[in-house]
């Protein structure tokens, strides 16, 4: 627990760097985001604003790598405990949506889960019999069928691991927690 709050504190702490960074460069060149036009001025500042600005630039400018080294240490430091416990959480995604009784069935009645129904003809002893014949079944294997089932919540939890990463890295969150990437219809309103 105490390693994800510092990992989201070193997160927190290193996107607002990055974006004091971004807005005193700005300020260097001499513009300034305009958030209700979601554009970028021109803007006029005096001296004493542009001294001050690059005191701040300076100093927050020194500050990042120390910064960037936490974010770092501490990310890939959440990374490898979720790294540990993602295959206990893959576990027992497999075993929650094993799907036991469809394998039970296709094993007992592998009649129920048909892929291909085909007709045979059977032979005849008599010369005058009527041609005789019957339905066929190519029965659906053990594999589509545990596809069919497991894929979905694999799918997502590899989506949340590689969004994780990949967010990790840039210095945002995640969009969306496990669980509703996991089980979307529970917790869409």
């Amino acid at each position: 627990m105490h390693i994800s709050v510092f990992a989201w504190f070193t997160l927190r702490v290193y996107a607002f760097e990055l974006y004091m960074l971004a807005t005193l460069w700005r300020l260097f060149r001499g513009k300034k985001r305009n958030i209700l036009r979601h554009r970028t001025d021109t803007m006029e500042y005096d001296s004493m604003q542009l001294l001050l600005g690059t005191i701040l630039f300076a100093v927050a400018l020194f500050l990042f790598t120390t910064i960037f080294v936490y974010h770092a240490f501490f990310s890939i430091l959440h990374l490898a405990t979720v790294m540990i416990a993602f295959p206990f959480t893959a576990m027992y995604i497999i075993l929650q949506f094993f799907p036991w009784s469809s394998v039970f069935l296709r094993r007992s009645r592998p009649g129920l889960f048909t892929r291909d129904v085909f007709l045979v003809e059977q032979e005849n002893d008599g010369i005058d019999a009527a041609d005789v014949t019957r339905l066929g079944l190519h029965p659906d294997g053990y594999s589509s069928i545990l596809s069919d089932t497991i894929t979905p919540p694999v799918k997502s939890v590899l989506s949340w691991l590689i969004s994780f990463v990949a967010c990790s890295l840039a210095g945002s969150r995640p969009s969306k927690d496990l669980l509703d990437s996991i089980f979307p219809r529970l917790f869409t309103k």
